[in-house]
């Protein structure tokens, strides 16, 4: 098992997930307080960010399900922060974008997100947030690999959405069978 000189590497991805998940309910927390929940942050951002997007884009930008992706587009058209753009010709798709409502909206929602980011990433120094970041994309760019690696396995690996869809399915089968019992 590889490992640092001082820190072994699975104390290390531990105290990696503690301090995102610690991360992640700070901000949560705070987009909460701001009334809107964590996908509808994620979409309205996205628009903020990149301007009019197709559903296909922003499934691309906010990995969400095309099922959820609509409901939560749905949601914030009804609130009057997101429109409809008709699509160009058949074979394009209609895109969103932000109504000026929206556009109010999500300029005061992220500048607030920004503070509570910087509320707890500011305990790091300018040198610890390029190491930081410098480590991070090295993590995550050989997780990519890795996983890429998996699924092109000669000896049947799954996908991440295979592995998925295959525990949800024997979730489902195996809570049948646990309350039911063998027929």
């Amino acid at each position: 098992m590889p490992q640092t000189s001082d820190i072994p590497t699975p104390k290390l991805v531990i105290v990696f997930i503690r301090a995102f998940r610690a991360l992640a309910e700070f901000l949560e927390t705070g987009l909460a307080r701001e009334g809107i929940q964590n996908p509808d942050f994620a979409i309205l951002e996205a628009l903020l960010h990149k301007g009019p997007l197709t559903l296909p884009a922003l499934e691309q930008k906010v990995r969400l399900a095309a099922g959820p992706l609509k409901v939560a587009v749905e949601r914030l058209r009804r609130r009057g922060v997101v429109r409809e753009q008709p699509a160009l010709d058949r074979r394009n798709s209609a895109g969103f974008e932000l109504t000026e409502e929206g556009r109010t909206t999500i300029t005061r929602i992220y500048a607030r997100h920004t503070e509570d980011i910087e509320t707890v990433m500011g305990v790091l120094t300018p040198d610890e947030r390029r190491n930081l970041s410098q480590s991070l994309k090295k993590i995550g760019l050989r997780g990519e690999r890795c996983q890429h690696a998996r699924s092109k396995d000669q000896r049947g690996g799954l996908a991440p959405w295979q592995l998925r869809r295959a525990t949800e399915y024997m979730a489902d089968h195996l809570a049948d069978f646990a309350t039911e019992g063998f027929r």
